[in-house]
C-alpha cells in the first residue's frame, strides 16, 4: 500500500516538476563520476546518462567529468561540481567534509539473471589450484591483494567479513595495494605476487565474460547466497553507488535533474540500469567507524579500546585476581608459622 502511495505521490510530483523544468533557460551541469578504469573509457560508459537526461530535459546539458576520489574532493572544494556518482564510502567521506546531500542511488541490470539491483557486495578469491585455502581461516598468514586499503568492496567489506572471522588482516596478513584499475589484484594473484585476491561482486564474471580469465582456474573463499543477488560473493550486501548534490546547484536545478535521473531506464551503460530512491549509506558509515577510515580515523577512545582488548582484559584481570588471592594465602599461612 506504502509503495503504490509512493509511486503516486512520485508521479505527481515528476509531472508538475517537469512541467516546471522545461520553462527554465537551458544549463550545463558538472558531473564528477568516481572512476577506477582509464578516465575515456569511464567517459564512454556513462556517455547513455548524458544521452538520458537530454533526452529527459533538453534543458539540460551534462559536463561529466571522470576521476579519482581525490580529483572529485579538489573539484568540490573548487565548486565546479553540481552532482556526483560514488560508492558508499566516497559518499561518507565527502558528506563529512561538504555536506553532499544523497537524491538517488544506481540501479544495476544483471546481466546473469536480469535482476534490477540496488546491493553489492565483495569477493574473496584465490586460484583453484590452492588446495591449501578452502576457507576463511585458511586466509591468516596469506598474502592478499587489493586495489586500495580503504576501498569499500575492495576492501573494508572482505576486511569485516574476515574480522568476524576473528581475523585481523592489516596485522596478521601482508597487504599488496596495487592500485587500479580494478583488474589489478587478480593479475597479483595470477602472477603469484599475492595468495588471495579482493574484488567487487559482478567483477569476475565481467572478466571472465570478456574472455580475460577461466571461471574454473578461481575458487571463491566463503562463498555466499543472497536472495536475487546472481554475483559471486564473499561478504554481506551494501547500497549501490549513490548520486548526490553538492552545494553548488540551486534546489530548482537539483528538482529537474532527480526528475531526469528518475525517468531513465537503459540497457546501454553496465554501470546502470535506471536510478531508484536514494538509500541510507549507514552501513558503510558503521564500518569505516570500525576500522578507522576517515573522519572516522581519530585515536579509538578508551571505550572502544577496552571493547576490542575485553577477551584479554577479563583473562587479565582473572590471573591478578587468582595471583591475589595465593599471595594472601601465602601471606596467612607465613604470618602463622
Amino acid at each position: 500500500m506504502m509503495t503504490k502511495l509512493f509511486r503516486t505521490f512520485l508521479f505527481s510530483f515528476l509531472i508538475f516538476a517537469t512541467l516546471y523544468a522545461n520553462n527554465t533557460p537551458s544549463q550545463t551541469l558538472n558531473i564528477g563520476i568516481l572512476s577506477f578504469r582509464l578516465n575515456s573509457e569511464n567517459q564512454h560508459v556513462w556517455q547513455p546518462l548524458v544521452d538520458q537526461i537530454h533526452a529527459s530535459n533538453p534543458q539540460l546539458n551534462i559536463n561529466l567529468i571522470s576521476g579519482s576520489l581525490d580529483d572529485i574532493d579538489t573539484l568540490i572544494a573548487q565548486n565546479k561540481l553540481d552532482f556526483v556518482i560514488v560508492h558508499p564510502a566516497a559518499f561518507v567521506k565527502l558528506e563529512h567534509k561538504y555536506g553532499i546531500s544523497n537524491i538517488a542511488s544506481i540501479v544495476r541490470q544483471s546481466k546473469v539473471s536480469g535482476e534490477h539491483l540496488s546491493m553489492y557486495g565483495g569477493v574473496i578469491v584465490t586460484l583453484a589450484s590452492r588446495h591449501d585455502i578452502q576457507t576463511l581461516a585458511d586466509v591468516r598468514g596469506k598474502r592478499i591483494a587489493t586495489t586500495h586499503k580503504e576501498g569499500f568492496a575492495a576492501m573494508l567489506m572482505q576486511q569485516e567479513t574476515l574480522f568476524e572471522a576473528g581475523i585481523d588482516i592489516r596485522n596478521e596478513c601482508k597487504m599488496l595495494y596495487t592500485g587500479q584499475p580494478s583488474d589489478t589484484p587478480i593479475k597479483a594473484l595470477i602472477n603469484g605476487e599475492a595468495d588471495i585476491a579482493f574484488v567487487r561482486s559482478g567483477y569476475l564474471e565481467e572478466m571472465i565474460e570478456k574472455g580475460e580469465i577461466k571461471r574454473e582456474d578461481f575458487s571463491v573463499i566463503n562463498p555466499r547466497k543472497e536472495k536475487s543477488f546472481p554475483y559471486l560473493l564473499s561478504t554481506s550486501l551494501y547500497p549501490e553507488w549513490a548520486v548526490a548534490s553538492t552545494s553548488r546547484p540551486s534546489s530548482e536545478t537539483i528538482k529537474a535533474f532527480t526528475i531526469a535521473l528518475f525517468q531513465i531506464h537503459t540497457d546501454a551503460s553496465k554501470d546502470f540500469h535506471e536510478f531508484g530512491i536514494p538509500l541510507s549509506n549507514q552501513a558503510a558509515r558503521e564500518l569505516m567507524q570500525k576500522f578507522h577510515i576517515y573522519p572516522f580515523n581519530n585515536p579509538p577512545t578508551f571505550k572502544e579500546i577496552i571493547k576490542e582488548n575485553s577477551l584479554f582484559l577479563i583473562i587479565f584481570l582473572a590471573f591478578l585476581a587468582l595471583g591475589s588471592a595465593l599471595f594472601t594465602l601465602y601471606y596467612l599461612l607465613s604470618s602463622r608459622r
